[in-house]
C-alpha cells in the first residue's frame, strides 16, 4: 500500500507501511567491513612490522592510530552520503550563514 507524495524531502517508498522498521543489514555489513579493513588490517600489519624489525610497540600503535582515524573518516563520509540519500537538500529553500543574521 502506498501513500500519495505529498511534500518534496519524502518519497513514496519511505511512505511505505512497515518499511521503517526493517533493519537495512547491507549497511551494516558495508561499515563492519570497513572497521575490519581500515581498522584492524593495519593493526595486524603493524604487529608483523614491530616483530620483523624489533622496534616493539611503535609501529603498532602508529598503525592503530592511522587505522582508527581512517575508519571514523570513512564511516562518517558513508553515513553522510546516506543521510544526503535519505533526505535531500532543498533547492528551493534559502541556507543561512552560520553566525545569526545575515544583516
Amino acid at each position: 500500500m502506498s501513500v500519495p507524495l505529498q511534500t518534496g524531502k519524502l518519497t513514496e517508498r519511505s511512505l511505505r507501511v512497515g518499511d521503517s522498521r526493517k533493519i537495512q543489514w547491507r549497511l551494516i555489513l558495508e561499515l563492519m567491513l570497513t572497521v575490519m579493513g581500515i581498522a584492524i588490517i593495519p593493526v595486524v600489519f603493524g604487529i608483523l612490522l614491530d616483530l620483523r624489525l624489533g622496534t616493539a610497540p611503535i609501529v603498532t600503535l602508529t598503525m592503530m592510530f592511522l587505522g582508527l582515524n581512517l575508519g571514523i573518516i570513512a564511516i562518517y563520509r558513508r553515513i553522510g552520503i546516506l543521510y544526503l540519500q535519505l533526505a535531500p537538500p532543498d533547492p528551493d529553500e534559502k541556507t543561512q550563514p552560520f553566525g545569526g543574521d545575515p544583516c
